[in-house]
């Protein structure tokens, strides 16, 4: 069965997500979520000024997570390119992408309970995909 896709529209990107899940947010974060599911996807994106973002600029706003251990995997997520990592606590387990499009960049990142890993993924990943450059 496909799902039906609604498409929220930011100043710099827009993403379709399941007609059963809900946006919340404003301009700096955007959060979608379903009142069945059991985590969320929150969509943070800028801009650079001065030129194209480049994979050393997001390298460096994740280094805190990259210096500890995590697995990088080159993704392409509807018109970005990137990294994808995953990582878990006692307390949560959270899926991020780190995307660049031209000047932009985007932070999308996925949050659930660890006993709930997995369970949203191929709708999580549907939304990641859809990612577009407005």
């Amino acid at each position: 069965m496909i799902e039906e896709m609604k498409t929220y529209s930011s100043e710099w990107w827009s993403i379709q997500f399941p007609e059963d899940w809900q946006a919340a947010g404003g301009e700096s974060a955007v959060g979608f979520f379903s009142e069945r599911g059991v985590g969320a996807v929150q969509v943070s994106a800028a801009r650079n000024d001065n030129g194209p973002v480049t994979d050393a600029d997001m390298r460096e706003f994740a280094k805190e997570y990259l210096e500890v251990g995590a697995k990088m995997k080159d993704v392409i997520c509807g018109d970005f390119t990137g990294f994808y990592f995953h990582f878990g606590t006692n307390d949560m387990y959270q899926r991020q992408w780190w995307l660049r499009h031209d000047d932009v960049m985007v932070l999308v990142t996925y949050t659930s309970a660890p006993e709930h890993k997995g369970i949203e993924d191929a709708t999580v990943d549907r939304i990641v995909a859809s990612l577009r450059r407005k």
